[in-house]
């Protein structure tokens, strides 16, 4: 008879709570502008799920949510913004054979852009420190830890890749998506973070 601290009880209580996180994820994200937030508080769950202090996963979320709605709000929307300009630049700029290399910038630029969000959403959930600093904060980071970089940039994009291919795997990303890859991730951002030691605590 299975025991509660059994391995395989472990593991379902653990997808069960990346299932409620996901769908948390995913009904937050709805309005669109608390993107940002919504991916925030995702990351502090995990975080407080790892280190064993998770308390009600709702209560939690809507905690970590409340609490970084401002800041990550700000990042996401300047953030789409910048990728909507440079979106806008490289189509201007592919109509000129000329211009190829200024479409290459744009492209590094994106890059740069994504790297922000990949870093700037769990610092957000992880640490003290104003908007500002944190943007700088996550160019620095991704810029000195370019494998680990490259390796969460692919695991953000590869959910849309393999939905492209294959349509139903949509119905996994709803499940578990976000909080799946968050999860991944945490593991390489918890390294990366190892040498900074301001924390939030909220």
């Amino acid at each position: 008879m299975l025991q509660n601290d059994g391995k395989f009880v472990k593991v379902l209580n653990r997808i069960a709570d990346l299932v409620g996180l996901n769908l948390l994820a995913i009904l937050f994200c709805i309005p669109i502008v608390t993107i940002g937030a919504s991916i925030t508080a995702v990351y502090g769950c995990i975080f407080r799920i790892q280190e064993k202090k998770e308390g009600y996963l709702i209560k939690d979320f809507w905690k970590l949510f409340k609490a970084s709605f401002r800041s990550s709000t700000i990042i996401y929307l300047v953030g789409v913004l910048v990728i909507a300009m440079l979106y806008l630049d490289y189509h201007i700029f592919a109509a000129d054979r000329t211009m190829n290399a200024l479409q290459i910038l744009v492209i590094a630029a994106g890059i740069i852009v994504a790297e922000i969000f990949t870093y700037a959403f769990p610092m957000e959930s992880y640490f003290e420190n104003t908007v500002k600093a944190t943007v700088r904060n996550a160019v620095l980071l991704g810029i000195s830890n370019i494998p680990y970089t490259l390796l969460m940039l692919g695991l953000n994009t590869l959910p849309f890749f393999i939905i492209s291919k294959i349509p139903i795997a949509f119905g996994i990303w709803f499940l578990i998506g976000i909080s799946g890859i968050a999860w991944i991730n945490s593991f390489f951002l918890k390294k990366i973070f190892q040498n900074v030691k301001i924390r939030k605590d909220v």
